[in-house]
């Protein structure tokens, strides 16, 4: 994750690289706790076995693809970025974090929801 100076580069440059460098590790670790489609076994790893059974389908539409719409509409990711470099700072291995950088991006795009939805929003602006 460390990024060696170029001569010339702003620190504006560095920051913008580096997002964009960390965006796809970001965007793969979400899929792996938010999947863009669920099935039988993601739903039992997530809310245990069913006394009935579950409707993956419904429970896409309902949960997972409003969040990928949010999380699709592209952004930089500084969030995770920050935590990242964070990480950096107290002498650890960012790679070893990147699953828990998803975190404060998720709580963001999830209180932007519930803000719309208490507000009776049609649409995110």
């Amino acid at each position: 994750m460390k990024k060696t100076r170029k001569a010339g580069n702003s620190a504006e440059e560095e920051i913008l690289d580096f997002l964009e460098k960390t965006k796809p590790l970001v965007d793969r670790a979400a899929e792996k706790f938010v999947p863009r489609r669920l099935d039988r076994k993601k739903m039992e790893f997530a809310c245990g076995r069913p006394r009935f059974a579950y409707d993956a389908e419904s429970c896409t539409k309902a949960v997972n693809e409003p969040i990928w719409e949010l999380l699709d509409r592209g952004g930089k990711r500084w969030r995770p970025g920050l935590f990242l470099l964070f990480v950096e700072a107290l002498g650890k291995d960012p790679k070893k974090f990147v699953d828990y950088s998803i975190i404060p991006e998720l709580v963001h795009n999830g209180s932007l929801m519930v803000d719309d939805i208490e507000d009776s929003s049609e649409t995110r602006r």
